[in-house]
């Protein structure tokens, strides 16, 4: 929490989501490939010490638009593939003692891919893993409120990328 990495600060990160999903099966034998399209409304918030001298807490939410794939492979296996996509996200920087802002009237998006794979060890239980790859583009309009400390310069419609790559590995139950 400081430019010569002197001090720390607590953060954390959270995700919420919620929504629907409707899944096409492409034919009536007993492992077909399926489809499944989602709207789901998310919420990810970036957390940090009102006490941060140089990081804002952050938060993007809005609509998650879903498609994703299910492909057999055999009776115990099938690969999974997706992609996701949140137009037009709203975006807000919760001021700490840090006091800066990037600019003002934030335009952010989110899209995002994923592959996995799905053991079946029964018709209840199953394992699964995927890797997840997102990428959230912030574009902010004006003026940051502070000069860079790089550059001693006030930067001008700053644009900001995150990234977040996750891993998972899991179970399923149930009829």
């Amino acid at each position: 929490d400081s430019y010569d990495k002197t001090r720390n600060a607590n953060l954390s990160q959270q995700w919420i989501s919620g929504g629907f999903r409707y899944r096409n099966y492409i034919s009536s034998q007993r492992n077909a490939a399926s489809v499944t399209i989602g709207a789901d409304y998310e919420d990810y918030q970036f957390q940090v010490g009102s006490d941060s001298q140089i990081r804002n807490s952050l938060e993007t939410s809005g609509v998650n638009l879903s498609l994703f794939s299910e492909i057999p492979q055999s009776s115990r296996y099938s690969w999974e593939l997706g992609i996701e996509f949140m137009p037009k996200a709203k975006h807000a920087e919760t001021l700490t003692s840090a006091n800066v802002q990037s600019g003002n009237s934030p335009d952010a998006d989110m899209i995002g891919i994923n592959i996995g794979g799905r053991i079946y060890i029964d018709s209840s239980n199953q394992m699964f893993w995927k890797i997840s790859e997102r990428f959230e583009k912030d574009q902010f309009a004006g003026d940051s409120s502070k000069p860079d400390p790089a550059t001693n310069s006030t930067q001008t419609n700053v644009s900001v990328t995150n990234t977040f790559t996750m891993i998972q590995i899991g179970y399923t139950w149930g009829n």
